[in-house]
């Protein structure tokens, strides 16, 4: 049915058939989803749910944009893990594997001309220029995935339906590069500044023209690997005095008068996104990429991470924004605060509900709306040494982010939730067990 919109299908149940409408691939790959949940329930919880004998399910999706984040920078994960991973999404109906790929304990790219990278930035551990961190122990710990891993993920995910949005966290949360390749750093540089997470002088220098140089050929490579429209820079958590004991960086700033450092942080992401411009290529980033003057909006879009109301106001500066505010949307985060629940909390604790109620883009004006192209949810890795706490910290609040990406807030109903999340596969990571509402071998 070449009027329904691109990712829209229709259900028809009769006595005796089922037909499926779409306009295309998209479509129908999500009704072939919904009609397998349907089943599922309905053999695996007899008595509870029941297959349609006679009714009509007209469906689309509310945003373009439907992501969920994974963090392979603090813990690296296997192909295996990932795969999984991206099952669980693709069965939640999300279209967007956002890849967190570097960061300061950790670089997980072989990127061809710089094998300090693989070598040295890859691994932490007791002696080597990265220390132990995150519960990993004193031992060598890392790696890198192949071009031929990245590919098997992004081929996966492509089957799935899923594209796979690289990140290369930058200027920020490189201590793991600079240690790697010190060339990077101007030599005369002086005094400490310390990221919020407390690693020293942590940030890219825009000032080295050698910077560039090392990021033309790390993006070049990832537009070979990755075919998504988008490279994500991060641009985020810049320490406010990073650099000032740059005599390179100070002289830039005073050639061009600038007297904060996020305008250099602005001049940098916009050389950085000319090069992905001429790779073909979009640029995402987090909120902070639009401070002191930002990215260029017109082939950019910025996750609003720190609070929801912030995406709002990257809208009114021009970008189109993916909603991923920590309150709402950071798995990481407790799911209550009672003493046993494992987590973070410096965004507060993100029970089931508050997942499930959030509902983007509601106190927006009309005329900013198309603006807000999506929703995220984001894991970040840093207390996820035991693979054990991964199932427990992001389900069900997985399906409950991707049901308010795909579902108008007034088809909602947190007691039918309730009802059908169990249904939903987990990955399993940190236990050999199988589904719980199975009776078959193999994948649900």
């Amino acid at each position: 049915d070449t009027m329904l919109a691109p990712e829209a299908y229709r259900l028809r149940f009769e006595s005796d058939t089922v037909a499926l409408a779409a306009s295309g691939p998209a479509g129908f790959r999500y009704g072939w989803t919904t009609l397998g949940q349907i089943l599922r329930g309905a053999r695996l919880r007899e008595g509870t749910f029941a297959f349609p004998k006679t009714g009509v399910i007209e469906d689309a999706p509310r945003f373009p944009f439907r992501g969920a984040h994974l963090d392979v920078a603090r813990q690296i994960y296997s192909l295996d893990e990932v795969r999984r991973f991206v099952d669980c999404l693709a069965w939640n109906k999300l279209n967007v594997l956002h890849l967190h790929l570097s960061d300061d304990e950790g670089w997980r790219l072989d990127v061809p001309g710089y094998p300090e990278l693989a070598e040295v930035a890859a691994w932490r551990g007791l002696g080597l220029a990265v220390p132990p961190l995150l519960g990993s122990g004193v031992d060598r710990y890392g790696g890198v995935y192949s071009s031929a891993d990245l590919v098997a993920i992004v081929d996966h995910a492509a089957s799935l339906g899923l594209a796979v949005v690289p990140e290369i966290d930058i200027p920020g949360h490189c201590y793991c590069v600079l240690q790697a390749i010190p060339s990077l750093r101007d030599p005369d540089e002086t005094g400490v500044y310390r990221s919020i997470q407390g690693f020293p002088n942590n940030c890219l220098n825009p000032a080295v023209e050698k910077t560039y140089e090392f990021l033309a050929a790390v993006f070049a490579h990832i537009a070979g690997l990755f075919p998504a429209p988008w490279i994500h820079v991060g641009g985020d958590e810049v320490p406010h005095d990073a650099w000032l004991g740059s005599p390179m960086a100070r002289d830039l700033m005073a050639k061009n008068g600038w007297t904060e450092v996020f305008e250099l942080q602005s001049h940098f992401l916009k050389r950085v996104q000319g090069i992905i411009r001429g790779l073909g290529k979009r640029t995402g980033a987090w909120e902070e990429a639009a401070l002191g003057g930002g990215v260029d909006g017109g082939d950019s879009y910025l996750v609003a991470w720190r609070k929801s109301a912030s995406g709002r106001e990257l809208a009114e500066a021009g970008y189109d924004v993916v909603l991923a505010p920590a309150e709402h949307a950071y798995f990481d985060m407790a799911q209550s605060d009672e003493f046993w629940e494992p987590g973070a909390s410096w965004a507060g604790t993100v029970p089931l509900a508050a997942a499930y109620a959030f509902d983007p883009g509601s106190e927006w004006p009309a005329g900013l709306r198309s603006r807000l192209i999506g929703v995220q949810a984001c894991l970040w890795s840093e207390n996820l040494c035991d693979r054990g706490l991964f199932d427990h910290l992001v389900f069900p609040r997985l399906s409950a982010i991707a049901e308010t990406a795909w579902t108008p807030r007034a088809k909602k109903s947190f007691p039918r939730f309730l009802a059908i999340h169990p249904l939903m596969p987990v990955t399993g990571m940190g236990r050999n067990r199988p589904d719980p509402y199975s009776r078959v071998a193999g994948p649900p």
